[in-house]
């Protein structure tokens, strides 16, 4: 199935004045004519079918795309690119000339950034308030705005290179290129979008709004792993991504209770004498003698996570634990830097990995780390240094 990079379909050219004043709202998105694409078979980019947008190879936003027959129905016409494609890479990187935002996301931004962030600083510099909140055709709702501002400095620089962005991002389309027997136009609409929605619901993106649970955490997608994904949920069936990182378990059920996911998770370790296990016990001893609570979820499959009360009265992650059982690793994240997880490591042994997160993520640095008895001890300092930031 094609994979694009934005720059395959899309161009981009710099406006002198932004929208309503605002500095940034000034790229001019649109897609390429046909013949300019690195693709020209107009087949390719018709609907109907699934699509996912990855920045930087990891997957931020799925969509769905109808075809070109109108409301009510599904078809094999129309230009996904034109129809959809410019839209997200405006509201996304929070530059389209045509974007528009709510009035509560601009509430909302006040509450979360710093006064002196430069997207909430250009928002607030608007000389035409009601053309910003005014329709367009081009809505970033808050968690793309939210994406947008941790990557400030990519994005909204007065001298971000408007290509060079583009090429971070890739489109992966899944298209339905017939339909099976006893299938219309108007159930082909709703089968997409049955699909759609659960596969939002399964794994939140960071930049989709519709179908996201509530208080839900953006499973990490790597881009090779999308088509896959796509494929499997047009046809109704869930899978999981073949590279672990970061996350090897995609399937999110329905939760239960708290000691039912502790059961889940303990199951899942390997059995008796092993390090994983030792490792999970002298965290949870480490918990209990700093007044930690311990909580088992199912994401990811099921993971344990360990949460402080703030000085506000808010319960607040600071570290959780999932055991990936195909490479036998952990993956650890936590409110510690990059910097200071590397520091604790020190040298990393084979298929060990430390990165930063997603931006907008709560936790920080996640890293994929041997079950080996010299490790103990590392993830306790790394369990210590995430509590005292908090």
């Amino acid at each position: 199935m094609p994979v694009y990079n934005a720059r395959d379909v899309l161009d981009v050219s710099v406006r002198v004045a932004g929208r309503a004043g605002v500095r940034f709202l000034n790229w001019e998105i649109w897609c390429k004519p046909m013949t300019a694409r690195l693709d020209p078979e107009p087949s390719q980019y018709a609907g109907a079918g699934l699509y996912g947008l990855c920045f930087d190879e990891r997957l931020i936003y799925i969509g769905s795309y109808l075809g070109g027959g109108g409301r009510g129905v599904a078809d094999f016409s129309g230009d996904v690119v034109a129809a959809r494609w410019w839209t997200h890479l405006g509201a996304i990187t929070a530059r389209g000339h045509k974007m528009h935002i709510a009035p509560s996301s601009l509430k909302s931004l006040r509450a979360r950034l710093d006064p002196q962030h430069p997207m909430l600083t250009g928002f607030l510099a608007s000389n035409d308030f009601p053309t910003l909140h005014k329709d367009d055709g081009n809505l970033s709702p808050l968690r793309r705005l939210l994406f947008a501002a941790g990557l400030s400095d990519s994005f909204l620089a007065s001298n971000a290179d408007p290509l060079q962005v583009l090429s971070r991002f890739r489109f992966v389309y899944v298209r339905c290129s017939e339909m099976s027997n006893g299938m219309n136009q108007e159930s082909l609409k709703h089968h997409i979008e049955r699909a759609e929605k659960e596969l939002i619901a399964r794994l939140a993106p960071l930049c989709n709004t519709k179908h996201v649970p509530r208080d839900a955490t953006p499973v990490n997608v790597v881009c090779s792993d999308v088509e896959d994904l796509l494929m499997q949920a047009m046809k109704g069936k869930r899978t999981q991504a073949s590279n672990p990182q970061p996350s090897d378990v995609l399937s999110v059920p329905v939760q239960p209770g708290t000691h039912e996911w502790a059961d889940v998770f303990w199951q899942s370790l390997p059995p008796e004498p092993h390090f994983a296990r030792a490792l999970v016990d002298s965290l949870c001893a480490l918990a209990q003698r700093n007044g930690v609570q311990v909580v088992y979820t199912g994401t990811k499959g099921s993971d344990l996570r360990f949460k402080v009360t703030t000085e506000s009265g808010h319960h607040r992650v600071f570290m959780t634990l999932c055991w990936q059982k195909r490479v036998k690793r952990f993956l650890v994240r936590s409110a510690c830097t990059v910097p200071q997880v590397q520091n604790f490591m020190g040298c990393c042994m084979p298929d060990e990995s430390v990165v930063g997160t997603l931006p907008t993520e709560p936790l920080i640095s996640e890293v994929r780390i041997a079950a080996e008895a010299q490790r103990i001890v590392v993830v306790r300092q790394i369990f210590l240094c995430s509590m005292a930031s908090i």
